[in-house]
């Protein structure tokens, strides 16, 4: 009798650890993503306070989620860009010569938006990722300083 009751409770408590141990990687995976939607969008966020000019969706890249940004350098401007394509944020520093690379990947989907048309100051920018068994989605608007 107290065979099976000792095992009964070692059951229990195995099962308990795998619950615990399956919450906790989900967890870790959710955390990790969410991080990394936070991080997208506070890339292109930064890039955006910089500008003198916003075009969504870029120019070059018009049937994909992207948008470009003109950063005033000196008396010119070097014309920045971001992109989704397969799940992939592809970066891309046009006047600079830089990219396009791969900047995040497993990206689920991207959307820029203008918040306050006509004036076109002001976008959203929204970051959604799809892992765990959940989607994250991180929104934030910047504001052209420039």
């Amino acid at each position: 009798m107290a065979i099976l009751i000792g095992s009964v409770v070692v059951l229990i408590g195995w099962a308990v650890m795998v619950f615990t141990w399956r919450v906790v990687y989900q967890n870790r995976i959710q955390t990790a993503a969410q991080t990394t939607a936070f991080n997208v969008v506070q890339m292109i966020e930064e890039d955006v306070m910089r500008s003198a000019l916003i075009e969504v969706p870029d120019p070059d890249y018009p049937s994909v989620p992207s948008i470009q940004v003109r950063i005033p350098f000196g008396n010119t401007t070097r014309r920045r860009a971001y992109r989704l394509v397969g799940g992939n944020l592809v970066a891309q520093y046009k006047d600079e010569g830089v990219g396009p690379y791969t900047a995040f990947s497993g990206i689920g989907g991207m959307a820029f938006a203008f918040v306050n048309s006509p004036t076109n100051t002001v976008v959203r920018t929204t970051c959604t990722m799809n892992v765990g068994g959940a989607t994250i989605q991180i929104t934030s608007s910047a504001y052209r300083r420039n």
